[in-house]
Parts: structure tokens; sequence; C-alpha cells
């Protein structure tokens, strides 16, 4: 017999090394998802409820030169197509041109489509213009000289959670098993 063979003590000793070392790779796998599980939700860098500092300062910046790109490159067609100034004094105006703006730098990516300039205009510029300019909270009432916020209501935070808390307590009770009488 050759050289090759190995006994029976020293198949099983690696044997058992590989089952240990496959054991510690499926521990440091369940450990890895664990924690990948708990992890927070990524958000967008663009996420305004998130952002601070100089991260919110910047996204002010490069909205407000897209803006201002925006209204030299389409605004002189007027009306409903030109952003008044007063654009950053309506919290709904701010979320959909940071939507606008998003997808139109989507739609100039090198990887975009042959189409995607066109879709934009057509899926996401056209109705974002017609609701920033018709629906409340908007500057439906602003001109590029008047600001003019309207439709507002003050949203008192603490009847907010009193009535989310009430909710979810009815919402746990319903849920709750009914206890077994024997």
């Amino acid at each position: 017999m050759g050289e090759d063979l190995v006994t029976r003590s020293e198949f099983d000793t690696a044997l058992r090394q590989a089952w240990e070392s496959i054991d510690e790779v499926h521990e440091n796998m369940a450990t890895f998802l664990d924690a990948f599980d708990k992890r927070a939700p990524s958000q967008s860098r663009w996420c305004w409820r998130s952002a601070a500092g100089e991260d919110r300062r910047q996204m002010w910046e490069e909205l407000g030169e897209w803006v201002e790109w925006f209204n030299t490159r389409y605004g002189s067609a007027g009306g409903k197509v030109t952003i008044p100034p007063c654009w950053p004094l309506h919290p709904v105006a701010i979320e959909e041109l940071t939507g606008l703006m998003l997808a139109w730098t989507g739609a100039y990516a090198t990887d975009a489509p042959p189409d995607a300039v066109l879709a934009w205009h057509d899926r996401w510029l056209w109705p974002c213009l017609d609701r920033l300019h018709t629906k409340p909270g908007t500057f439906e009432h602003c001109t590029m000289t008047k600001h003019e916020l309207r439709h507002t209501v003050e949203v008192p935070q603490d009847a907010h959670r009193a009535a989310l808390d009430q909710a979810m307590t009815a919402d746990h009770e319903a849920a709750a098993p009914e206890e077994d009488p024997a």
C-alpha cells in the first residue's frame, strides 16, 4: 500500500475538524444575519425627516441650485411651469421638488435607458407641476411676487400621539387571545 492512505483515526480527526469549521461558519453567519435583521433600515441621504446638520444644509443647497436651474431652463414658459421663489416655505413643495430632482438625476444618468428623459417629462415633471400649482399646501395661490400658503392645519403632536396610543391599545386588546374558561 502507498503513502497516500490514512488511518481511520486520522480520517476521523480530519472529518471532526471539518465539521467544527462548518459549525463555526454557521455560527458566524447566524450572528451576521441576526445583526443584519436588527439594523435600522437604510434611508436615502435625501430623507428630510432624518437629515440634520451639514447634510441638511447641503440638501438645501443642492435643491436650491436645481430649482434655480429648472426655472432658468423651463420657467420662461411662465404660469404653472415656474416655481415661485417662496417654494422653501411650502413643506409639501420641498418634498415634491426633492423627488422631482432625484427622478431628473436618474433620468440623466449615464446608465439610464434611452427613453428615460422623455419618461421623466411625461411621468414625473408635468404631474408634479400640476400638483404643486393646484393642491392644498403647495403654491396654489402664490405668484413670483406673492407668497400665500392656504389650507394649512396645525396638527397638535400631543393629540396625534394620544390617538395613536389609543388605537394601539385597542388593537392589542382585540388581538389578544381569549382565555379558555376551563
